[in-house]
């Protein structure tokens, strides 16, 4: 049975199980947006283009007492340009259950995931799947504490033929600095292990790489007519084929506000930045580094009106940013798109 049949099978189950209809809820969305891109990089056959995204989610949630679970199905195809331009296409797959008590509040998630990329030079594509287990204690309420742990699987098709196994686990440690805000430090530990199969089937070298990532958490989150979250970690990374210091930093910010009752504006960035030591300098190395594929810098401006209660027209423009693989192989530049979301 593949990963993606199991995993919707294992959800379905974690959702219906003693549900009843009366309780559910499906809801859904729907996104379109189109404009202009220029690229800075040659994964683009014309670097000046028309860039065309269409973004579907369906979801079904269910809700009792103290129980809730959800589905969710989300597609995203995107076409760059017109001819033998770059094409990407993402599908995802996630389920959950969560389950409030006393003092203890428990869950599970499932996610799939299978992205496709193709331009007219080459072609990629990766898969991921991950369990996490999540707790919250509500033991010490002015600083209730937060745990996950799981185990996530990642594969990179066409020449890279790069596996990625990894464990891990967090917590936090959360408070209420002001009213409307929830902050939170804590702690990150992942072991990993890579397999790259194109060591060993071309140059038959060796083909493992095993090591760490590490290190301190932190997140703000502020709503209310404005919004502002912030989530930062820093992460030290030790494996077979790095030295100190090699480290990662990854950081998220979403600030808005709406206006005049209907118009709303944000601005989006999400950071990531590595700086890894070799510890030899064989260009093979490159193929055994920790590369986490589903990561994309990006800088969105966003201004948006909504038109009733369920549909928004809005505009954007930025950087934009998306790592394939050891950040060689990447799609960058600018963007300044329309368009129009619909929910349900």
């Amino acid at each position: 049975m593949s990963i993606i049949k199991f995993t919707c099978l294992l959800t379905c189950f974690m959702v219906f199980s003693g549900c009843s209809a009366s309780k559910a809820q499906v809801n859904w969305s729907l996104y379109s947006e189109g404009g202009l891109f220029s690229s800075i990089n040659t994964l683009s056959a014309q670097p000046n283009d028309f860039l065309l995204r269409v973004d579907g989610n369906l979801g079904y949630l269910f809700t009792d007492d103290n129980i809730s679970a959800k589905l969710q199905f989300k597609i995203r195809p995107e076409i760059y340009g017109s001819e033998e331009n770059f094409k990407s296409l993402k599908l995802k797959a996630n389920g959950n259950y969560f389950q409030e008590g006393e003092k203890v509040n428990w869950g599970i998630n499932l996610a799939v995931q299978k992205n496709f990329y193709q331009n007219n030079l080459t072609h990629f594509n990766h898969s991921t799947f991950s369990v996490i287990f999540n707790t919250e204690w509500n033991e010490f309420k002015n600083y209730p504490l937060t745990a996950e742990c799981g185990y996530s699987y990642q594969t990179a098709s066409d020449n890279i033929e790069q596996d990625l196994d990894l464990f891990f686990f967090g917590f936090d440690i959360n408070k209420n600095l002001f009213l409307r805000n929830n902050s939170s430090i804590g702690f990150y530990i992942e072991k990993f292990v890579i397999d790259n199969k194109y060591l060993v089937r071309i140059k038959n070298t060796a083909s493992i790489n095993k090591g760490w990532r590490l290190g301190p958490k932190f997140n703000f989150k502020y709503f209310d007519n404005s919004i502002l979250y912030l989530d930062y970690r820093l992460l030290f990374h030790f494996s077979q084929v790095t030295e100190s210091p090699s480290l990662e930093h990854l950081a998220r910010l979403i600030a808005g506000t709406i206006f005049y009752d209907r118009w709303s504006i944000f601005l989006l960035v999400d950071y990531y930045d590595r700086r890894f030591t070799l510890k030899h300098g064989s260009k093979d190395q490159d193929f055994l580094i920790y590369n986490f594929l589903d990561i994309e810098n990006k800088m969105n401006v966003k201004l948006g009106r909504d038109l009733g209660k369920d549909i928004e027209v809005y505009i954007k423009g930025g950087y934009f940013k998306e790592r394939f693989f050891n950040q060689s192989f990447n799609f960058e530049g600018f963007n300044l798109l329309f368009g129009i979301e619909v929910n349900q």
